[in-house]
């Protein structure tokens, strides 16, 4: 049976240091900046003919619209599942 050791220290010597995030202001909000890329690229999908880059640029399309979608959800404050209305849906 084999015991576990601990591996030997790095060969640098050096502990690294923590890389310090860029941070940055967002001049323009979320919502818009996924409108105007939906916008965009919306357009150019539809110039596009079928293709792998076409079903590409539409999976992120739709992932954007999601992002969207659940913007509006998080930000109305309502709980998970809640319609937006009040309405219950019916089964």
């Amino acid at each position: 049976m084999r015991t576990l050791t601990a591996l030997p220290p790095s060969s640098h010597g050096k502990e690294r240091a923590m890389h310090k995030r860029r941070r940055f202001k967002q001049t323009t909000s979320f919502e818009k900046r996924l409108s105007e890329f939906t916008s965009g690229e919306r357009a150019k999908a539809d110039s596009m003919p079928e293709s792998m880059d076409k079903y590409e640029l539409l999976k992120k399309l739709k992932q954007a619209e999601t992002a969207a979608n659940i913007d509006v959800w998080a930000s109305a404050g309502l709980p998970p599942g809640r319609p937006r209305s009040g309405r219950v849906h019916e089964r």
